[in-house]
């Protein structure tokens, strides 16, 4: 039997586990301190929220990446649900290039496919939307 109720210990316990992964994926892209930011939005009652990660621009790219995750508890919890991440001109920038996602599996067991995925679209001439 699942036990679907959307606590506020579990809500908590997304946003520093996703916190934690984003920071270390920003180590892993060649970022230091300052060169990038986790944010996290808690949302209301009714959903997890959303952990962001806005970074400067990558070394060897021109353009930084936002990536985040958020969605339901269910695609959370049996690890259904995408993470989403796309161009953007520096870490204080709201203006981006299109979506792209993977799976949450993939940053969970495979962190060198995240870490191609997301330097492959820097690397690209940016397109703002």
């Amino acid at each position: 039997m699942y036990d679907f109720e959307l606590t506020n210990d579990r809500k908590l316990a997304f946003h520093r586990k996703w916190t934690t992964k984003l920071s270390h994926l920003a180590r892993q892209l060649g970022l230091k301190v300052g060169q990038y930011r986790v944010r996290s939005n808690k949302g209301g009652i009714a959903v997890l929220g959303e952990v962001y990660l806005n970074t400067d621009p990558l070394p060897g790219c021109p353009t930084g990446v936002q990536l985040w995750v958020g969605g339901s508890y269910w695609d959370n919890l049996n690890g259904d649900g995408d993470f989403i991440y796309r161009q953007i001109e520096g870490k204080e920038s709201y203006h981006s290039g299109a979506n792209h996602s993977l799976p949450f599996w993939v940053i969970e067991s495979q962190l060198h496919r995240v870490i191609e995925a997301v330097k492959g679209v820097c690397a690209k001439p940016y397109i703002r939307f």
